[in-house]
């Protein structure tokens, strides 16, 4: 029983928090395996990606509140500093074994202009290939990954969500007896942030601003 109410407080602090701060809201979570986007230089060979060598990237969608002040074309929207985004994946390993991935990206000047906004992060090959060397890397396989997003402002939690979303209270069970369990294995900072990763240059505009050496 009281298990079932640790459940109901971890859903209810991530889900009801964005909707009583009016901040996040419309938080959704998408995964798939992606192959390292070829940028190459001249002169030098272009080397065949591996079959093994998939990042497991993670997307979010979300909408900000509207509380942009004038009209037309003097509208302004007050800005969020210093808003962290969480991420924790349960990776499947061999044997039943789970490992828990961890990571952040802190983000500047985040507009409450009432508009969908996006962010992705990801997982190296390296670290699904040694802890999760079974895996499928398939978009089917994908889709039952558990991921939990907290998103922090000044120290607490104003919103986050779940993936997949369908199994939210199953997948809160899931990370809750995760950080119950002194057996399980953890590797921190092995979510990475576009900023660190070979995605940062790309399609910049579609994101919001990262602060420099956010991700620990």
């Amino acid at each position: 029983m009281r298990f079932m109410l640790a459940v109901g407080i971890l859903l209810s602090m991530i889900q009801t928090l964005s909707s009583q701060e009016q901040l996040f809201r419309d938080i959704t979570i998408q995964c798939s395996f992606v192959n390292t986007p070829q940028i190459n230089a001249a002169n030098v060979t272009n080397l065949l990606t591996s079959k093994l060598d998939w990042w497991l990237q993670i997307d979010v969608a979300y909408k900000t509140a509207d509380k942009s002040a004038g009209k037309g074309s003097n509208k302004r929207p007050e800005w969020l500093d210093d808003v962290t985004f969480k991420y924790e994946i349960l990776l499947p390993g061999m044997d039943k074994e789970v490992t828990h991935l961890s990571g952040r990206t802190t983000f500047w000047s985040i507009p409450l202009d009432g508009k969908e906004h996006h962010d992705a992060a990801y997982v190296h090959p390296r670290f699904i290939q040694r802890y999760s060397p079974e895996i499928k890397t398939t978009a089917s396989f994908a889709k039952d990954i558990h991921i939990k997003l907290s998103i922090e402002l000044n120290g607490a939690t104003i919103g986050g969500a779940f993936h997949p979303s369908k199994k939210a209270r199953d997948v809160a069970e899931l990370f809750l007896k995760a950080t119950r369990d002194p057996k399980i294995i953890r590797v921190e900072n092995s979510i990475f942030g576009r900023d660190k990763t070979p995605w940062a240059i790309l399609n910049c505009d579609y994101y919001e601003l990262i602060k420099v050496d956010s991700g620990r």
